[in-house]
């Protein structure tokens, strides 16, 4: 319930820090309220610069949560504007923000302490290093492991689980709802599998 459909960065292929940020923020806002709403991620590629990140070339969840918090949240996607897979100037001062956040924490890269913050705080912001044939990635593959390294990606983790005697996490991406299991992936939870452990957050409102 927490989670909002499946979006699409298209082109923007260094914007996902912005997506798995407000899938962060959408999840921690629906549990607050109970209102599920498409925050803006057009607003934080156009916006958070003065905090390091570079719009559809690169950025971080920490960058990225420190615009939210000082901006009082985000504006509402359809307010804002459909996202427009670029960068643009920034309109947030004629949007009034909804989400504020009171603070984010990183989470310690240890499984236990990842489960615990998905249970406690809900959707959770995570960096993983995503090889290039997890492009390729399908419902068929099952739960997703491999050692190779990779391009920087930010994705939303909503769960965990077991898949024939396999865990995993469940994450959603921002490569469509065509990609993978509509969207979302099964991607193994032994080995800090991706370095997915490494850089995660939460939200606190």
């Amino acid at each position: 319930g927490a989670v909002t459909e499946v979006k699409d960065l298209g082109i923007c292929q260094g914007g996902s820090w912005a997506f798995g940020v407000v899938g962060a923020v959408e999840g921690a806002y629906f549990l607050k309220t109970k209102m599920l709403v498409n925050l803006s991620e057009q607003a934080l590629i156009d916006c958070s610069w003065e905090f390091g990140n570079s719009g559809c070339f690169r950025g971080s969840s920490e960058g990225a949560l420190k615009w939210i918090k000082k901006n009082g949240g985000l504006p509402v996607a359809r307010q804002y504007g459909r996202f427009q897979e670029g960068h643009g100037y920034c309109l947030a001062a004629e949007f009034k923000p909804v989400a504020q956040i009171k603070d984010f924490v990183r989470v310690p890269p240890r499984t236990n302490a990842v489960k615990s913050a998905l249970v406690k705080h809900g959707p959770l912001v995570a960096r993983i290093f995503a090889p290039y044939d997890l492009r390729y990635y399908t419902s068929a593959d099952g739960v997703y492991h491999s050692a190779m390294e990779g391009e920087e990606q930010y994705v939303v983790l909503i769960g965990y689980g077991s898949f024939n005697n396999e865990p995993y996490w469940l994450i959603k991406n921002s490569w469509s709802s065509n990609w993978g299991m509509d969207g979302y992936a099964m991607i193994s939870s032994d080995d800090n599998s991706l370095h997915i452990l490494d850089s995660v957050y939460y939200v606190d409102m």
